[in-house]
């Protein structure tokens, strides 16, 4: 009982906690590629450094947020749209720091709203594609070489083709994922239906023992009773009337047990109990 009661707790976290280990390894992968872009010659060497660094302390601080338990004080325990605004001004800030690489930024861009894209509502999607294409638009007005494509050596064309692929297949793997994390739920749901069956299954029992069986038991006891108690008045008897009270409270009885058996038979539930009929 105590698994099942902590599990609804322990299971999203778990799962925001995965998501956020991706999201590390594609930070990772991307700093990587900015260093062979360094190596190329089309960056400056501290560009993947400081790229790397940034990335690094953005995971600390949402881990040590969400690891904690911090996170779920808020509405949306996963923080999507804090981690959204802050990964696009991540992104933002090294497309102005570090013109050269602008497109390749641009690309993260794209992985960074397909990660939000999974538990991101509609209308804060819309506003933060908006504010992101007015910033880009921005910056494309006060620097126009910022998206100019690296080209100018053989190495530096592969890395640009690379990073398109890899960001084609970074997409593509977070839509799997998606599809994954929908048969995790649908199994949990499953699992929810299972249990609103036994329960169900329980109160139907709960119901028969009560009306069937011990609610016919005080019927017939209540009937002896009677029985007994106007044989007493008959007779004169001064217990009569104890005895005739004793049946009124049984029949009391009796009615609160068949009232508990209805409800216990109008218990809501799914499945397929909650078709048997009544």
């Amino acid at each position: 009982m105590g698994e099942t009661t902590f599990e609804p707790i322990r299971q999203p976290r778990r799962l925001w906690l995965r998501m956020l280990y991706l999201i590390g390894a594609s930070y990772l992968l991307d700093s990587v590629l900015l260093g062979l872009f360094a190596m190329s010659g089309a960056l400056a060497g501290w560009v993947p450094l400081a790229y790397a660094g940034a990335a690094l302390a953005w995971c600390a601080v949402f881990y040590a947020l969400m690891a904690s338990g911090l996170s779920e004080r808020f509405v949306d325990g996963n923080l999507t749209l804090a981690k959204l605004v802050s990964a696009v001004a991540l992104q933002l800030a090294f497309i102005v720091l570090a013109p050269a690489a602008a497109l390749y930024f641009v690309c993260v861009l794209f992985i960074v709203f397909a990660f939000a894209s999974l538990r991101l509502p509609l209308r804060e999607a819309l506003a933060a594609c908006v504010g992101v294409a007015l910033a880009l638009a921005l910056i494309l007005a006060r620097t126009p070489a910022a998206f100019h494509l690296m080209h100018d050596t053989a190495l530096q064309r592969v890395l640009v083709g690379v990073s398109i692929v890899l960001t084609l297949a970074r997409c593509t793997l977070l839509g799997l994922y998606n599809t994954f994390l929908r048969t995790q739920l649908a199994r949990l749901h499953a699992q929810d239906r299972v249990s609103l069956d036994e329960n169900a299954r329980r109160a139907l029992e709960m119901a028969v023992a009560l009306h069937e069986d011990l609610g016919q038991e005080l019927a017939g006891v209540a009937l002896l009773l009677a029985a007994s108690a106007g044989r007493l008045e008959r007779d004169g008897h001064p217990g009569a009337p104890e005895v005739s009270e004793a049946v009124a409270h049984l029949r009391s009885a009796v009615a609160k047990t068949r009232v508990l058996a209805d409800e216990a038979r109008a218990v809501p539930h799914g499945g397929a109990l909650a078709r048997r009929p009544g």
